[in-house]
């Protein structure tokens, strides 16, 4: 998994948890 991809989803995951 690249960085980006991790990044994308732990940014989806903090979104989420709004």
């Amino acid at each position: 998994m690249s960085t980006s991809e991790f990044t994308q989803l732990a940014n989806h995951a903090w979104i989420d948890d709004l």
